[in-house]
């Protein structure tokens, strides 16, 4: 019998004993490690931010305290994911189920970290990558443990290239989403990553790119702009806080078509949009009018454009001070200040426009309209927003189910 338990410091005479056991474990079961990288444990424990991650160890403690396997762990918080540096058994211990026990723990851990995920290092099952049959067999076995999990190899990395010519076992990335396939399990489909990215070769199916920009902000004027009030200050944790406008374009057979959208950076819904054959005020004042119209924000909120002239007109200006708000505008040639709607076009043309060729601007109009209003606001899940669409975010705000 044996328990697993967290060893968070060596500070105790109990967790002292335990690092001693697990770092006999590492020069046993590791022979190829260094001195130095052994001995660098505790030190790892006790100084996250010397290594810029936290270290996390669990332990398998059998009878009497004996420590019969270890899990070492590291945590990227700002990156938010894990990656499992060594899991092992005791020379005399293995086979005995501690290696799956520390395993699920680990997993249990990362989810509680809230992480997108496990990354670790498997030994390749191959015969190109892995030529002596007895080893190879041993890495098939690993593997397949892992793949009980859902954990698969990330192939075609520069993870499975020899250091050095010749250099036989070049290991894998492993990858274990810690069976978070939210958008496709909703759907009844469960399926890795890895799987499909072999689809995808098979079916010789690819990203379109982007294409080549033309520019809509006129910022040639002399009329008043504003400072940048928002100042890249993206998160925001109350609807109708601050929304973000810009314009982008549309190719057609009948010449251009230009689309003006407002966007609510609380849950990233597009709140209002407008579309037309002229880049005019016009434009980005039908789509105010529309967020204006569905949301009925009160006085204060925050309004972030580029500094185009459709935005500093007169006309645009009165608009914005006859419903109360305020008035931010990017500094001049740094797209990374109205980033959020900057994000959405290219969403929008990476998944719709991209893989159309319109005859005509209705007929853009009506697809735009159709991927905005049934798709993107209601069924498009977002990570950022807990693998919810921005109107399923929108509504559990208001049913009291998110912390403000």
């Amino acid at each position: 019998m044996f328990r697993i338990r967290r060893v968070y410091d060596d500070i105790t005479p109990a967790n002292q004993d335990a690092i001693a056991e697990v770092l006999t474990i590492l020069r046993t079961q590791f022979p190829g490690l260094s001195r130095r990288d052994i001995a660098k444990l505790p030190d790892q424990l006790r100084n996250p931010l010397k290594y810029q991650f936290r270290a996390i160890l669990f332990v398998a403690e059998g009878a009497r305290g004996k420590i019969d396997g270890f899990a070492l762990l590291f945590h990227a918080p700002m990156l938010k994911f894990c990656y499992l540096d060594y899991i092992s058994a005791a020379r005399q211990m293995t086979g005995g189920g501690i290696g799956g026990a520390l395993y699920e723990r680990i997993r249990e851990e990362a989810l509680d970290m809230e992480t997108i995920g496990l990354f670790f290092e498997c030994l390749p099952d191959t015969l190109k990558l892995s030529r002596n049959p007895e080893i190879r067999k041993q890495n098939a076995a690993r593997l397949r443990f892992y793949e009980r999990y859902g954990a698969r190899p990330i192939i075609n990395t520069a993870y499975e290239t020899p250091l050095k010519l010749g250099d036989d076992n070049p290991p894998y990335l492993v990858y274990d989403d810690l069976s978070q396939d939210i958008e496709l399990a909703s759907h009844g489909v469960i399926v890795g990553i890895c799987r499909i990215k072999r689809i995808q070769r098979k079916l010789g199916l690819h990203c379109r790119q982007k294409r080549k920009f033309r520019a809509t902000t006129d910022s040639n004027h002399s009329l008043p702009v504003a400072g940048n009030i928002l100042n890249q200050q993206f998160k925001v944790y109350k609807p109708n806080r601050v929304w973000v406008s810009d314009i982008t374009y549309v190719p057609t057979d009948e010449g251009w078509l230009y689309l003006a959208g407002h966007k609510d950076l609380f849950n990233g819904e597009i709140v209002g949009y407008a579309m037309g054959e002229r880049l005019s005020r016009n434009l980005v004042s039908q789509s105010l009018m529309m967020a204006v119209n569905a949301r009925k924000p009160g006085r204060g909120l925050l309004h972030h454009s580029d500094r185009g002239s459709q935005y500093c007109s007169h006309e645009y200006q009165s608009l914005l001070e006859r419903f109360g708000l305020e008035v931010s505008m990017s500094q001049t040639g740094n797209c990374y200040d109205n980033a959020p709607m900057e994000s959405f076009w290219g969403i929008l043309k990476q998944e719709l426009i991209h893989h159309r060729c319109y005859k005509t601007r209705h007929e853009a109009m009506q697809d735009i309209s159709e991927y905005i209003e049934v798709f993107y606001n209601r069924l498009r899940l977002q990570p950022g927003l807990g693998f919810l669409s921005p109107i399923a975010y929108f509504k559990k705000y208001h049913a009291g189910l998110l912390a403000e």
